[in-house]
């Protein structure tokens, strides 16, 4: 998830039908903040810093270390197959526009 201004501090959350956070095995939360931080992002992986992501109208929106990304295990997503998705604001203190990239996968 990458704010398309500054404006917005993404943050990408995993819920359960109900609209819960939901948990991993280990009760912690999938969720991320800052994509990259140990401290604010479920399973560490990359940050979005020097990422980016070219526009329809061929202009580059770069990432920025307080955008968000999850890397969901399908085979562990849900009993159901459906990953549900709850795309948010930082302490829901901030309002922009952003852009969402979905890799999604099967074997």
């Amino acid at each position: 998830m990458i704010g398309a201004d500054d404006l917005l501090d993404p943050v990408l959350i995993q819920i359960t039908a109900d609209g819960n956070i939901a948990d991993d095995e280990n009760g912690v939360p999938i969720a991320c903040n800052d994509a990259g931080t140990e401290d604010s992002c479920w399973q560490v992986g990359d940050a979005l810093d020097e990422s980016y992501v070219v526009l329809a109208d061929g202009v580059p929106l770069n990432g920025s270390f307080v955008d968000a990304m999850l890397n969901i295990p399908l085979d562990a997503a849900a009993p159901e197959d459906v990953v549900r998705l709850l795309f948010s604001a930082a302490d829901e203190e901030s309002l922009g526009s952003y852009i969402i990239i979905l890799l999604i996968g099967v074997a």
